[in-house]
């Protein structure tokens, strides 16, 4: 019984919920909506891009909240994570067996490598190269 108690106030609350959403999104609110504009050239400034929105929008915009992604640095943090990710599993292996894990260095013949070395040379190797 206490369920259906539960589900009948949720249905309740529900409904109401969805009626004032639905009045919310009808009223000619300005920050009703949000634009996605991409491709814009990194060269641009904050500033230049509110005038060119401005321009383009007049006395219709409240807020520009411009987000330059740069995906060479998401690669380089996905690639530093792996990295860090193998130099953890590396170091446990030593303290786990007391020996130092190898690991080759291509999938058919590659040379044995000191596997915790290596790994921490990628990671300050990569390091450099985000900051």
């Amino acid at each position: 019984t206490n369920s259906l108690l539960a589900y009948g106030f949720l249905w309740l609350y529900y409904n109401e919920y969805a009626m004032y959403r639905q009045i919310y999104k009808s009223t000619a609110n300005i920050r009703n909506c949000a634009v996605l504009v991409r491709d814009v050239p990194t060269s641009e400034t904050v500033a230049a891009i509110n005038a060119k929105l401005q321009w383009l929008f007049p006395g219709e915009i409240a807020r520009i909240a411009p987000v330059f992604a740069s995906w060479s640095i998401s690669r380089k943090q996905s690639k530093l994570m792996d990295a860090i990710i193998k130099l953890e599993k590396a170091e446990a292996f030593l303290l786990k067996k007391n020996k130092r894990p190898t690991h080759k260095t291509k999938l058919f013949g590659g040379e044995k490598v000191d596997s915790i070395d290596t790994y921490t040379a990628e990671v300050h190797r990569i390091r450099r190269e985000i900051h």
